[in-house]
């Protein structure tokens, strides 16, 4: 009786522990050879996933394949799902290309009528070299300590070509809260083939994920130019659900209302009081949620 009720104890502590710390919160740095730094923090809950950039909030919902964008200097948010972004963000292109088309030089038509053709038949507009490029993820062997955690070092080449040097822990794996699969499927809709979701989409990249933890990574550019993204913070708890949500106050607008009001208030000389890229010693601080 008492093995019984022990073994019920450590069963009830073990489903606890995991509940009180079911979610990530990961703060990352990224800087150029220009000394540009951002800073991304991301927090990941039970397939829920939410991205703060310098100016603006991604939430993805990846069970209700629903995509959040909130806009705080706006204090405003656009939800619906991936494909209604795509419909909307190229209808409105289409609509600014067929403006400059009625205003347009004889010279200038046929090309512009061409661009408008691409957008009516975006299946059609995917680089048939990225359809064709092989990406290969190979383990040099070398291991690194980078702020406490031990990283092996991974090189990614694309069609032979080195793209990016990975470090990756199998100390930490916050992506095991998300179904990783699920989140690719997602980013893909959104993107349905770029040269940036290129590497994150090959199986090798997918099976890192799943067992650890890219700690500082290198982007290899033409004319020399890197990207160097390093994990600043990372700590494990529970997330309020509020935090998947917009905030209180925000109202619900259009993609084209956004646009508007991006171009009505971001006008030449004006800073945006969000942006923190310049100042390289404001870190945000994981919230006490």
């Amino acid at each position: 009786m008492y093995r019984t009720y022990s073994i019920l104890l450590i069963i009830i502590s073990l489903f606890f522990h995991q509940s009180l710390f079911a979610g990530w919160v990961i703060v990352e740095e990224s800087a150029d050879n220009f000394g540009n730094h951002s800073f991304q923090t991301t927090f990941i809950q039970h397939n829920l996933v939410r991205i703060e950039g310098t100016t603006t909030i991604n939430i993805l919902d990846l069970n209700k394949k629903e995509l959040t964008l909130i806009f705080p200097s706006h204090r405003s948010f656009w939800k619906g799902t991936p494909q209604q972004l795509n419909e909307q963000t190229t209808q409105l292109i289409k609509q600014q290309f067929q403006s400059l088309l009625a205003r347009a030089p004889a010279s200038q038509k046929d090309t512009l009528r061409k661009i408008i053709q691409k957008l009516d038949s975006p299946d059609q507009n995917a680089d048939s070299t990225l359809l064709l490029a092989e990406v290969k993820i190979q383990k040099t062997g070398k291991s690194l300590q980078i702020d406490g955690f031990k990283t092996y070092e991974y090189e990614v080449y694309v069609d032979n070509m080195l793209k990016e040097t990975l470090w990756v822990t199998f100390d930490k794996s916050p992506y095991n809260e998300l179904d990783v699969e699920k989140m690719l499927s997602f980013t893909r809709s959104i993107s349905p083939m770029s040269k940036e979701g290129l590497i994150s989409r090959s199986p090798a990249y997918v099976a890192l994920l799943k067992k650890g933890m890219v700690v500082k990574s290198i982007e290899y550019h033409a004319h020399g130019l890197q990207q160097v993204t390093q994990v600043k913070r990372i700590k494990q708890m529970s997330i309020s659900p509020d935090i998947f949500m917009p905030p209180p106050g925000y109202r619900l607008a259009s993609i084209e209302e956004i646009m508007q009001m991006d171009l009505n208030t971001k006008l030449p000389g004006t800073a945006d009081p969000l942006d923190k890229q310049n100042d390289p010693d404001e870190l945000p601080q994981i919230p006490n949620l």
